[in-house]
């Protein structure tokens, strides 16, 4: 039979812990943190996310060479000594421009996790919570959404607003809109029959105080999976976009950009793809190894 707490039973055992020099009480969070430190898998990953936005925080300092600094006495030279991932066909250094890349690619797909979280999150929200006509009209749309492929309508939105950053954004944003929708809207129904959420709707809450104080807060830890996940599919989608030339014009060194600079070598010189593409699966590794670890430590029948 499983045991529950009462605030007045943490109440005793907080003064209890007080009086006893250690605490008695194992939060949910702390449970999860510990299944989270025994998963050899989130620790990877982790490791992976950590040391990626550490390179990504001090591009300036680890960079050999200027990015974009072309070398014409080095063109497509291969790895060696003092060019240790080789240089491109202008003969800029492929390190540190895959060393920059972390930082193009960690911030735009920060940036469009962020915005769709907003956008498509927020009508997720509402139609979990209110259900009936509305739910059913904004699901409609989504579906609608869904049908077309992430890749083809960003590819789309692109063509039309042109090259840059914030068109980019825009376009990831509209193509994981229906994937927000109704991941939110699943975690929403998660929670939405809880007894508490029925006392908060006796006393008269308002709709966004219910999801800002009640909803979301109980439903964070599904979002944060799901958020994770999105977030690993947008780094791949942004070099998707940068790779057929659609997405971050050059010289930017993009992960993805760097990787369209290099095609037209890849059988004189496969250097040049190699190492843009090593960057973008570790990166995604990472981030997905560490999306299964968090959703076992989670999950409370992780033992």
């Amino acid at each position: 039979m499983a045991k529950y707490k009462t605030p007045e039973m943490e109440k005793a055992a907080q003064v209890r812990a007080k009086y006893s020099g250690k605490s008695s009480i194992d939060s949910p969070g702390r449970q999860a943190w510990k299944r989270l430190k025994r998963n050899p898998t989130a620790l990877v990953g982790m490791f992976i996310i950590i040391v990626v936005i550490l390179v990504a925080i001090f591009a300036d300092v680890l960079a050999p060479f200027d990015p974009n600094q072309p070398d014409y006495m080095a063109l497509k030279k291969a790895p060696d000594a003092v060019h240790w991932f080789g240089t491109d066909s202008l003969g800029r250094d492929i390190l540190s421009r895959c060393i920059y890349g972390a930082r193009y690619s960690l911030a735009l797909s920060l940036a469009t996790t962020i915005t769709s979280a907003l956008t498509g999150g927020l009508l997720g929200t509402i139609a979990g919570y209110r259900g009936g006509k509305t739910d059913n009209a904004i699901m409609r749309v989504m579906d609608v959404f869904q049908a077309i492929p992430m890749v083809l309508m960003a590819m789309s939105i692109t063509a039309v607003l042109g090259n840059g950053i914030p068109q980019l954004i825009v376009a990831i944003t509209i193509s994981s809109l229906s994937i927000c929708a109704r991941t939110f809207r699943m975690a929403i129904l998660t929670v939405r029959s809880g007894e508490y959420i029925e006392s908060s709707r006796a006393i008269n809450i308002g709709t966004f105080k219910m999801i800002l104080r009640h909803l979301i807060p109980n439903a964070v830890g599904l979002l944060s999976i799901q958020m994770i996940t999105i977030l690993a599919a947008s780094i791949g989608l942004i070099s998707s976009l940068s790779y057929i030339g659609i997405g971050i014009a050059p010289p930017t060194p993009e992960w993805g950009s760097i990787l369209n600079q290099g095609k037209d070598f890849l059988m004189s010189s496969p250097h040049m793809v190699i190492a843009p593409t090593c960057c973008i699966l570790v990166a995604v590794l990472g981030f997905q190894l560490f999306g299964v670890g968090l959703r076992d430590a989670l999950d409370p029948r992780m033992k």
